[in-house]
């Protein structure tokens, strides 16, 4: 039987990872579009001539938003190397949340902390 803590502790996590993409997501959004204007997916990828991503912003996973935007396009290039560490430390969390493992009270504690951090550092 599943202790309720478990239950509890696995309930905020996936919160807590909810709120981290769904905030990238946003916050790209955001800044594309104050930069590149409303038609931002199609006009970015030109001006950069960049491959579009596999799928629509919201069909991307984390590390895919990462490698598609985050990292290749001029308006996050003020994003704190701690901010990418941080995300980094959500990836193997968000793979165990996402296929029904329970997390460490380790992992909890540090997805806690990442989801402090990227928060403050997008909002």
């Amino acid at each position: 039987m599943i202790e309720i803590n478990e239950i509890e502790m696995m309930h905020a996590a996936y919160r807590k990872l909810y709120e981290i993409e769904n905030m990238i997501r946003y916050f790209i959004s955001k800044r594309m579009e104050e930069q590149y204007g409303p038609y931002w997916f199609k006009k970015a990828l030109k001006l950069h001539q960049r491959i579009p991503p596999r799928s629509l912003i919201e069909n991307l996973y984390i590390y895919e938003l990462e490698r598609s935007f985050l990292r290749i396009y001029p308006p996050f290039k003020d994003l704190p190397p701690a901010f990418f560490s941080h995300l980094h430390t959500i990836y193997p969390i968000r793979n165990r949340i996402a296929h029904s493992r329970p997390l460490t009270c380790e992992q909890a504690d540090s997805l806690g902390k990442s989801h402090s951090y990227i928060t403050k550092c997008i909002s």
